[in-house]
């Protein structure tokens, strides 16, 4: 019997055009190797993702393809993409996002040297051409290996999920213990389980997890976004590991972490999202924030400032209008 060694895990909804970039980088990595299995999950498409898979179907033997009768949901389908996982490792790649450059053999070489919790991949941005990086300094070019190995969550960059290898015993043991307490429709709010199952799994082990530095995973750039920056990307994301640290999963300073992070993004995050609200939805906003950060100088001078802001209608015209004018000139025509 044929031990596999790595399943890549691909979910996918209606993005046949994506999917084809991405599997036509990926095919030639994995074709003739009997150690490496591909599984697509299609989350009930209704464009050519079906198509797709099945012309690369003809060229490499190693895909499993699954179609959803229904959508499932972002949670649905990175569970299924962890069940149905047969290897050793489960890496989990985005339909729109790419592996350059062998990056198939790298993990490989990786992962047959020594036993990792997980394994996270660097990896630069790009808009449209895979081989034309937008940015590319997330984090450095050195390998790390991390004895504690939830430190790794805390090293620059790791967060994308299509950098995410995980031992897959670990994976799947963390993801069984998730559904008896919670259901998976419950963490549609974090985008999925991927996170979860990463922050809780690296929690309670003792085998020490890796960074592979070179910037050999290329993740697309949406030129569009299906989440709100200040709830998703702040608000919701704080709450999260507020509830790891409740359940004494990580310690006071990966929170303290988390709350620099959050802290360096509000501002942004309230440029970008704050004029498509209300003012009682502001309102609502403020008073969360300012539960969790109001001893915090920053917060109280400069983010509970923009947010007074932002509920009259000329600061919302004014971060419309600048808003707009940055896309025009960021993203490419």
């Amino acid at each position: 019997m044929i031990l596999i060694k790595l399943s890549i895990c691909i979910p996918t909804y209606n993005r046949a055009k994506f999917l084809n970039v991405c599997l036509d980088h990926l095919i030639p990595q994995i074709s003739g190797k009997d150690s490496v299995e591909l599984i697509v999950i299609d989350n009930a498409s209704n464009d050519n993702t079906p198509g797709i898979v099945k012309e690369f179907i003809s060229k490499c033997t190693n895909i499993h393809y699954y179609r959803n009768d229904m959508n499932v949901g972002y949670s649905g389908n990175q569970t299924k993409c962890i069940e149905y996982s047969n290897g050793q490792y489960t890496a989990i790649l985005s339909d729109d996002d790419v592996y350059t450059d062998n990056l198939v053999d790298d993990i490989l070489n990786i992962i047959i040297k020594k036993e990792y919790s997980f394994i996270a991949l660097n990896y630069y941005s790009f808009f449209e051409n895979v081989d034309k990086p937008h940015q590319a300094n997330f984090a450095p070019t050195n390998d790390v290996t991390f004895d504690r190995a939830y430190d790794v969550m805390n090293y620059p960059s790791v967060g994308h999920f299509s950098g995410f290898v995980f031992n897959s015993v670990l994976a799947k043991k963390t993801l069984k213990e998730m559904l008896q307490k919670h259901t998976i429709q419950e963490y549609e709010k974090y985008r999925g389980v991927i996170s979860d199952i990463a922050h809780r799994s690296l929690s309670k082990t003792s085998i020490p997890s890796y960074f592979f530095g070179k910037r050999k995973l290329a993740t697309r750039i949406p030129l569009e976004v299906d989440y709100d920056s200040i709830n998703h990307l702040c608000l919701d994301y704080y709450e999260y590991f507020l509830k790891l640290y409740d359940e004494s999963m990580i310690n006071q300073a990966d929170l303290d972490y988390r709350k620099k992070l959050v802290q360096s993004g509000l501002p942004r995050a309230i440029f970008v999202d704050a004029y498509k609200k209300n003012n009682v939805e502001l309102k609502i906003i403020s008073d969360r924030l300012t539960i969790f950060f109001r001893k915090d100088i920053k917060f109280r001078c400069l983010i509970h400032s923009l947010l007074y802001l932002s509920k009259f209608s000329a600061i919302k015209y004014l971060f419309r209008y600048i808003h707009k004018i940055k896309r025009h000139f960021k993203y490419p025509h």
